[in-house]
C-alpha cells in the first residue's frame, strides 16, 4: 500500500470512527430526552462521547492519537472522564436496584 493510499484508508477510518462517536453521543441525547432522569451525567456522557468524535477528525490533520502531546491529553481526558461517568452510572443503577428489591421485599412481607 502506498503511503497516499495509507492517508487516505486512515483518513477514511477515522471520518467514519467520528462519526460512530458522534451517532453514540445522539442516542445518549436521545436516551436523556425520553427518560428526563440523571440529566448532569447523561449530559457529560453525551458530551464526552461527541468530543471523543471530534478528536477523531483532528487526529486526521496531526497524523495521529499521540501527536502532539496535547492530542494525546486529549483522547486521554475523554477516557477518563467516560470511564468516571460511567462509573458513577452504573453506581446509580445498582442503588436504584438495591433500593428496588428491598421494597419488593417489604411488600412481600406485608401481606
Amino acid at each position: 500500500m502506498t503511503e497516499s493510499t495509507a492517508q487516505r484508508v486512515f483518513a477514511i477510518f477515522n471520518i467514519c470512527e467520528g462519526m460512530l462517536w458522534l451517532a453514540i453521543a445522539a442516542g445518549v441525547l436521545i436516551v436523556l430526552w425520553r427518560k428526563r432522569q440523571e440529566a448532569g451525567l447523561m449530559l457529560a456522557l453525551a458530551a464526552l462521547f461527541a468530543t471523543f468524535g471530534l478528536s477523531d477528525w483532528v487526529e486526521i490533520r496531526t497524523g495521529g492519537w499521540y501527536k502532539p502531546w496535547w492530542m494525546l491529553m486529549w483522547k486521554a481526558s475523554n477516557l477518563v472522564g467516560l470511564a468516571i461517568v460511567l462509573l458513577l452510572l452504573r453506581q446509580r443503577d445498582r442503588k436504584a436496584f438495591k433500593a428496588q428489591a428491598e421494597e419488593s421485599g417489604r411488600e412481600s412481607h406485608s401481606r
